[in-house]
């Protein structure tokens, strides 16, 4: 058994945090039938809060089991989802370390160092700073994601430096930072988007699964079977909601608002759809139709 540290503590306390939030507010009438401001929901989240308030920044920052950089990003991240405080101490400091991401990149020739943690780090702080203020940081998340998306492999996966196969689990980080990107209005190269999902479609093994490291079998060479020690539950949740992610940006399922449908009067379920001529353009794009993105999640 591995007995997590502090550090691996943080980051599971931060993402639970994130996740209870996301889930709650899109899933309001789940079968629990839980909503967001709920008492017990309520006292989980700010049970999280208090603990990631109580942590000093050298703990935030410890690095046994990720980057000190992107912890300090995703702890603020969580605090901002809940607590909706731009001034809070935590995510102060999420902001001094996303800038300082964006800041590397630039000073770097506009290119991104791959580190191990790249695609865990820049992803977490493309969605912060959207989270917090995407028109006052386009510049910063402009920077971010031209250094994420240019060290795809390529295969159109991402991964760890000198490995050959992509990572699942870094995928669906880097697919959610471009469907961030995409919602916040700035522009993505679609041919990258494509060929990332066109390589998660690949590496699905035959029995529905996807495995942590994927071997790509090649265009037109059809599934093949996937180490069986790579593959979990988890792993097939990251596969799967990965390939519907990338498959939104290309508008798939079609386009609704977010955020209400902003018409006074009008009940918030029903939601303006973008216009067909976007949404047609960008299914063109596609590099598969939408029946094959629901026949393998």
């Amino acid at each position: 058994m591995m007995l997590l540290g502090s550090a691996s503590r943080c980051r599971i306390f931060a993402w639970s945090v994130v996740v209870v939030l996301t889930w709650s507010t899109l899933h309001p009438q789940s079968a629990s039938a839980y909503k967001p401001e709920d008492p017990e929901v309520r006292a989980m989240v700010d049970r999280g809060v208090r603990y990631l308030e109580g942590l000093n920044e050298s703990l935030i920052k410890a690095t046994p089991y990720g980057g000190g950089d992107g912890q300090a990003v995703l702890i603020g991240y969580a605090h901002l989802k809940a607590e909706h405080n731009p001034d809070a101490a935590l995510v102060k400091l999420a902001l001094a370390n996303a800038l300082q991401l964006a800041a590397g990149i630039s000073e770097n020739g506009g290119k991104l160092v791959h580190q191990p943690k790249s695609h865990y780090e820049i992803p977490i702080a493309i969605m912060f700073l959207a989270e917090l203020d995407a028109e006052e940081y386009r510049p910063q998340l402009e920077t971010l994601g031209k250094g994420m998306l240019e060290l795809q492999m390529g295969h159109g996966g991402y991964g760890y430096p000198n490995e050959p196969d992509g990572d699942v689990s870094q995928v669906q980080y880097v697919v959610l930072a471009m469907w961030t990107l995409d919602r916040s209005g700035i522009e993505l190269p679609l041919d990258r988007v494509a060929r990332t999902l066109a390589w998660l479609m690949r590496v699905q093994d035959p029995t529905g699964y996807w495995p942590y490291h994927g071997h790509d079998p090649g265009i037109g060479r059809g599934l093949e079977t996937q180490p069986t020690h790579e593959m979990s539950v988890s792993t097939c949740l990251a596969g799967g909601s990965a390939v519907l992610i990338s498959s939104d940006i290309f508008r798939l399922f079609g386009q609704v608002s977010l955020e209400g449908n902003g018409i006074e009067g009008l009940p918030k379920a029903l939601k303006p759809v973008e216009k067909e001529s976007l949404i047609d353009s960008r299914r063109k794009k596609a590099p598969l139709p939408r029946e094959a993105v629901l026949t393998a999640t």
